[in-house]
């Protein structure tokens, strides 16, 4: 589980840090079980190993208030990925 401050905060993020760039297909997010209206619209976003701090957004999607899992295409090679909720007041909880 993934929670960010209560209260929300601005544009909250989970990395992802896969050890070394891999090909990635997919990227599958699983909402909570309550509280599901909570991940709404998010971004996926993928940087390599030699620009670590580079994000380059894959998918931008809104989730439905379900648990999904929410399915992203994101066929790029990568070490790190990241699920972010963009705007103020949000919270992560997936």
């Amino acid at each position: 589980m993934c929670h960010s401050a209560i209260g929300g905060t601005a544009d909250p993020w989970l990395k992802l840090d896969l050890q070394q760039d891999v090909a990635v297909a997919y990227v599958m997010v699983f909402n909570r079980d309550t509280n599901q209206d909570r991940l709404g619209h998010y971004t996926i976003s993928w940087a390599t190993d030699a620009a670590p701090n580079t994000w380059t957004v894959c998918a931008e999607q809104t989730a439905p208030a379900t648990a999904g899992p929410f399915a992203a295409a994101c066929p790029y090679v990568a070490r790190h990925i990241r699920v972010q909720l963009p705007g103020a007041n949000r919270i992560l909880n997936l």
